[in-house]
């Protein structure tokens, strides 16, 4: 049976959908990802848009790929069971966090459609968007193998500006969006306030307890 590594390098050889080789990886994973948030921006002037995403699920790799319809989709799983420790290290937490907080930033934009005024409408569908994006270029990195330290501390400052702490839950991320909801009706959020938190780099605690005050 061939080493990891040399199995891995011959995958990468016969596959047809990209991959990193020194990751085994592939960027067409993020794409339900980007689906959501293409979704998101057009979202706030065509509602009715959100019903794509009423019953949203992440998939994980290898289901992604198994519903694909590459022909190659076990060779991209086993690439991605291949893939170094040190890479899945990052990987994983980084896809899970993603996980969560689309599905509680989509729970908590469904539950303010109709309710909340466009304004407040608009910010979190943008806020969403964006907050998604960032996780997704992160996550491009590590997939590519261009991951640095800068960046891995990016992910780790996202994590705790999100929940406060080291052990993301979706519980916590539910409560970060369920305060905007609750404040939908009598609050608006201005668009500036949404892209400030983003202009540079991931949001602090303080910016995104402004955002919500």
């Amino acid at each position: 049976m061939a080493e990891p590594g040399a199995r891995l390098a011959e995958i990468v050889a016969r596959v047809r959908t990209p991959l990193a080789p020194e990751t085994g990886l592939s960027t067409d994973f993020l794409n339900q990802y980007n689906e959501v948030a293409m979704i998101l921006d057009l979202a706030p002037d065509d509602p009715d848009l959100l019903d794509e995403l009423a019953h949203w699920q992440p998939r994980t790799y290898g289901a992604h790929f198994e519903h694909s319809g590459f022909r190659d989709w076990e060779l991209l799983v086993e690439a991605f069971e291949l893939s170094p420790a040190a890479v899945r290290a990052r990987f994983d937490p980084l896809v899970g966090l993603l996980d969560a907080l689309t599905v509680a930033g989509l729970r908590a934009i469904n539950d303010a459609r109709g309710i909340a005024p466009d304004d407040t409408f608009r910010a979190m569908a943008a806020m969403l968007a964006d907050m998604i994006r960032s996780q997704a270029v992160l996550l491009g990195g590590i997939i590519n193998g261009t991951h640095s330290v800068a960046a891995q501390n990016q992910v780790d400052t996202l994590f705790d500006a999100l929940t406060g702490n080291e052990d993301a839950s979706e519980l916590d991320i539910d409560a970060l969006f369920a305060a905007e909801s609750r404040q939908a009706s009598t609050q608006t959020s201005s668009q500036a306030n949404i892209d400030s938190l983003f202009d540079d780099g991931p949001a602090s605690q303080a910016d995104i307890d402004a955002l919500f005050d």
